[in-house]
């Protein structure tokens, strides 16, 4: 079975890369940076995750110190993933406002420290996934709370013809996605506090987090580039009650 999650968690960031490159290249065409943004933040948790994750394994198997560049560079993609995490949700839904400037800066100096905390293998140990976990719920629950809230503004605006049904229901799925990430990441930080170890360390814990993570994976893939069929299957009852 733990086969099968680890199985599932490649599915998760074979998806997650996939997303973040076609986003990326449209971002290599618009040059706009809320797609830079949300690309960057999607790949880079997949590139980062799967770098830190082999290293570990290697690290477990061999019994073997791994060298401190390829975990500098894991380190620096999850930094990466909070910092676009932030930055898109800022420039995506409150592109006019300057509060969210100290969230930013918040978040980049706690990841700052935390990568750095690792590598210099200073400070407790504990500490350091609730401090990187924390920067990510915060993140995380920001960024559902601005697509559920958009989602149900545009879902107002479809009722009286001004807003396009797909585009409500694309972004209530992106909002989706954020609040499973959410979740897992306070099971992670539930788990942290009351056991001292991660939630992946369980066996019940690693088949939560790849399931939830894969859910999170398919309807993030879903909001951004929907196939044809899930389209029309959508768009089908929208029709319908539009007539």
């Amino acid at each position: 079975m733990a086969r099968f999650a680890n199985l599932t968690m490649l599915i998760t960031c074979a998806l997650a890369i996939y997303v973040g490159s076609r986003t990326l290249a449209i971002w290599w065409r618009t040059r706009q940076i809320q797609e830079f943004a949300i690309g960057s933040n999607v790949l880079s948790i997949a590139l980062g995750a799967m770098l830190l994750t082999s290293l570990g394994v290697l690290g477990s198997s061999t019994g073997m110190n791994v060298d401190i560049l390829p975990h500098a560079v894991g380190l620096f993609l999850m930094c990466i993933h909070v910092a676009a995490l932030y930055v898109g949700t800022w420039k995506i839904f409150r592109p006019s406002d300057r509060w969210p400037i100290a969230l930013v800066a918040m978040a980049l100096s706690l990841c700052t420290a935390w990568m750095w905390a690792i590598l210099t293998d200073s400070g407790a140990p504990l500490i350091r996934p609730l401090l990187y976990q924390g920067v990510r719920a915060v993140g995380m629950a920001w960024a559902g709370w601005e697509c559920l809230r958009y989602s149900a503004m545009l879902r107002r605006q479809v009722r009286l013809g001004l807003a396009e049904p797909m585009i409500a229901h694309r972004i209530g799925l992106w909002g989706l996605g954020a609040l499973a990430s959410l979740l897992v990441i306070l099971l992670d930080l539930g788990s942290l506090v009351g056991s001292g170890t991660s939630l992946v360390a369980s066996p019940g814990g690693l088949y939560l987090t790849a399931f939830i993570g894969l859910f999170a994976a398919g309807t993030i893939a879903l909001a951004f580039f929907p196939p044809a069929s899930y389209v029309r299957f959508v768009a089908g009852p929208a029709a319908e009650s539009a007539s």
